[in-house]
């Protein structure tokens, strides 16, 4: 033995082992639900938590670059706060995995509210506000945001109760499952919109790369106002770049649940998704820029609104979808114009979809309120003939070999 590193020495290195696990310079701790709290965290020594707050406090303290095993069973906790509970916040480098859908659960038990009556927020997995975070990984549990007991406990029904939020970059959602999220606050000037699962650069000034959502499932929507998955901000620096793929998502067909958004995109996919009974299965209307968002081979399923809202982003690409229509008032694709409601959207290339009605007879796509966008093409699309035509179309730059189900050619309406 070198006669620099001394026994004592080993001991203490020993000591820090035995209570938490270390690879390539990340810890590692384990966390078990339980009656009796105690443990070491190692992984044949996990942490037993047995209340919301033992939890909380175990999380708030585990270090950057950890990565953090959730064992079966479920977990309560108080995610971002909630009155005289601090919660926790995602911090940099952290991977946080579970035993698998439906083997781990992490509960929502209690959110912030507002000095508004009645109204508040709560976030489960949520980075905060502050500089945001880098390379987090979320994976491989459930997260139930718990929108009964939530209400119960906080004695409010005003609420806006979501399950990932991440600012940063280079993040990573996957085979997560999120359950019971809500869209009601009332807070005077705030956006009661849930945003599920969200990402997000910290700002325009940082590199925006490296945002996935893969193999994740949003469902049993309480209620109100929500995107399921969604990309925010404005793209950074140079625009963001990553993929929503493989994802589930089933809402409850009212006019504001939505299932995709992309702001800010600069070399981005959503492909290989699927949504039923969205209002709007990819949305577009807020004042960000972007380009080169490609969406193809989703399965876009009993949408009841406008399917492809395109009010914002442009040099992009619609392509191999399947959209289904339900409704009289649904509408496979709307590209908008700048205007008081929708940004303005650029050149959008609509190719080789398929166009069908579930029921009533909803309408294929239009120009909103008739004004077209330059550089925009409608190619190669099929097209159920119980579907209506919109005048507007005929205003496309180029509409070029679309047919209906049976490939008898189908032109541009008049």
């Amino acid at each position: 033995m070198h006669p620099a590193f001394p026994l004592h020495a080993l001991a203490a290195l020993a000591l820090l082992l035995s209570s938490s696990s270390s690879f390539a310079g990340t810890n590692a701790f384990w966390l078990q639900p339980g009656r009796t709290p105690g443990g070491s965290g190692s992984q044949s020594d996990p942490w037993i938590v047995s209340q919301p707050e033992d939890f909380d406090a175990r999380l708030r303290a585990i270090p950057t670059n950890s990565v953090i095993t959730l064992l079966p069973g479920v977990f309560e906790t108080y995610g971002s706060g909630a009155p005289g509970q601090p919660g926790f916040f995602v911090k940099n480098g952290w991977t946080v995995q579970g035993a698998g859908i439906h083997r781990t659960t992490v509960r929502l038990v209690g959110c912030i509210l507002d000095q508004h009556p009645g109204s508040g927020v709560g976030r489960v997995f949520f980075s905060g506000w502050g500089p945001g975070v880098e390379r987090v990984v979320l994976r491989d549990l459930t997260v139930d945001c718990n929108e009964r007991g939530v209400r119960a406990r906080m004695k409010a029904d005003d609420l806006t109760l979501s399950a990932v939020f991440l600012m940063g970059r280079e993040h990573r959602v996957e085979r997560i499952k999120a359950i019971n999220a809500l869209g009601r606050r009332t807070l005077p000037g705030g956006n009661p919109e849930c945003f599920v699962i969200a990402l997000s650069p910290r700002d325009d000034s940082t590199d925006a790369t490296g945002y996935f959502v893969e193999d994740c499932e949003v469902s049993s929507f309480a209620g109100g106002s929500v995107t399921a998955i969604a990309l925010l901000g404005t793209g950074g620096r140079n625009g963001a770049t990553g993929a929503l793929r493989r994802n589930r998502v089933v809402l409850g067909g009212t006019g504001g649940e939505f299932g995709f958004s992309a702001y800010g995109a600069g070399g981005f996919v959503i492909e290989h998704n699927v949504t039923r009974q969205a209002a709007r299965a990819f949305n577009w209307d807020t004042a960000a820029p972007g380009r080169d968002l490609t969406i193809r081979n989703n399965q876009f399923l009993q949408c009841t609104g406008w399917a492809l809202t395109l009010g914002g982003g442009g040099d992009s690409i619609v392509e191999d979808n399947v959209i289904e229509l339900a409704g009289p008032n649904a509408l496979g694709v709307q590209i908008s114009a700048r205007n008081e409601i929708f940004p303005g959207a650029g050149a959008w290339i609509i190719r080789n979809n398929t166009f069908r009605a579930r029921s009533g007879t909803p309408m294929v796509v239009r120009f909103f309120r008739g004004v077209p966008v330059p550089g925009c093409q409608f190619v190669g699309n099929r097209i159920d003939p119980r579907l209506r035509h919109d005048p507007s179309a005929a205003k496309f730059d180029t509409w070029r070999a679309n047919v209906d189900l049976r490939n008898r050619p189908v032109q541009a309406p008049r």
